[in-house]
């Protein structure tokens, strides 16, 4: 199992150059939960298959073809796991992964990570580098803002590490411009709302230019 860092630039660097620096490093903390991560959860990946099933599929949609064009790009928003396997595999598709999961996890947090730090560390270590790659996928996790918002007496006792996105975590939209990227393909659970914090972010991707179009996946994880 590669250390908490090594997992990190290994994230980073298949980002590419441009992107690489909007990788959070909350995830891979040597204070956080990953620190508590055995070796053999590190080589069990959850939904390996399915992640591997919608990376073909999302590559090879109408959608897939404009964002290896380097024309659009995948806004994954889904259960941490899920986006982090599909992210790795989208990236043997052309498409490099960004991963945007920004939570500190931490035992008896909101988001301890326990679903998404054996994928991680598995398809981290599987990565290669960044290979000139047009397209981009961006990976959230979808647990980081519970909606509707929790009973408050459910939180204590616990550390709240939610967080929600907003345009600091995403590269500028002049960024993603000057690369050709006209339009964001917002991709999440069928029958989930977009979180507020996604909304406001298209409204203002909207405001600047951009397409935005949506894909759905029927997964039967939350």
């Amino acid at each position: 199992m590669l250390k908490p860092v090594q997992l990190y630039r290994r994230w980073r660097d298949a980002a590419g150059p441009l992107f690489g620096m909007n990788v959070p490093a909350a995830p891979f903390s040597e204070i956080g939960a990953i620190m508590n991560l055995s070796k053999h959860d590190a080589a069990q990946p959850r939904a390996d298959e399915l992640c591997h099933a919608i990376a073909v599929t999302l590559a090879n949609s109408e959608m897939g073809e404009l964002v290896k064009a380097g024309e659009a790009a995948f806004i994954l928003d889904l259960p941490g796991f899920i986006s982090v396997g599909i992210g790795a595999y989208l990236q043997g598709e052309g498409i490099a992964p960004v991963l945007l999961l920004a939570s500190f996890y931490y035992a008896n947090a909101f988001i301890d990570g326990r679903a998404s730090l054996p994928n991680l560390a598995y398809y981290g270590a599987l990565l290669g580098g960044y290979s000139e790659e047009k397209g981009l996928a961006f990976l959230l996790e979808r647990e980081r803002l519970p909606y509707p918002e929790p009973d408050k007496l459910a939180l204590i006792g616990q550390f709240d590490n939610r967080y929600a996105l907003g345009e600091k975590y995403f590269p500028p939209f002049e960024a993603l411009q000057r690369n050709g990227i006209r339009a964001l393909v917002d991709v999440r659970p069928l029958g989930e709302e977009v979180l507020p914090d996604l909304f406001d972010y298209y409204e203002l991707a909207a405001e600047a230019g951009f397409d935005i179009y949506s894909s759905r996946l029927n997964i039967p994880f939350k």
